[in-house]
């Protein structure tokens, strides 16, 4: 009994240090935040004129690990009546008619820029660095206890003319209303 108490005990560790590594692990990070993201297409609810064409467009600036997951995964994949299609922004220049546009850590410098575009376009800006959701970032990924969550704006969601639902608040870690 004490031998499988202590092979019990050891795999439960054993897992939770891999657990810990896995969260360090940028591909592993851009496979929940992929997942997730995707979910938010499916749950958000955009202006009527998203709707007329047959693509949902997701932009991403700054991180290519997720870009390569939401390519490998999401791309053409229906949500509605429309088909999913993931596009690498070099420049904010680029933008114009995405519903999702995700800004990395690594572009923060242009997350002023980009609330601004987002706002006019009526896009969802999600993020994944403090202070985001302060600066105009719909959405913000955090870690919480080791757990990829996020922290919601509905302030800017609402100015965005985007309507999260109730299903978005439920899942959030946080929900702020500037």
């Amino acid at each position: 009994m004490k031998q499988i108490l202590t092979l019990i005990a050891t795999v439960t560790l054993s897992l939770a240090a891999h657990s810990q590594l896995e969260m360090n692990n940028t591909k592993t990070v851009a496979v929940v935040k992929g997942s997730y993201i995707y979910n938010f297409a499916k749950n958000c609810q955009w202006d009527e004129s998203f709707y007329e064409t047959e693509v949902f467009k997701m932009a991403v600036y700054g991180d290519s690990d997720l870009y390569n997951e939401l390519i490998d995964k999401y791309d053409n994949r229906p949500i509605n009546n429309q088909v999913v299609e993931v596009v690498w922004v070099t420049d904010l220049d680029m933008l114009f008619d995405e519903q999702i546009v995700f800004l990395s850590e690594v572009k923060k410098n242009d997350l002023i820029l980009a609330s601004d575009i987002a706002e006019e376009n009526g896009s969802l800006l999600i993020t994944d660095f403090n202070g985001a959701i302060s600066l105009g970032s719909i959405i913000n990924f955090v870690i919480v206890e080791n757990t990829i969550s996020f922290d919601l704006n509905l302030t800017q969601a609402v100015t965005n003319g985007i309507n999260l639902g109730n299903r978005m608040n439920n899942w959030a870690n946080k929900i702020v209303e500037q």
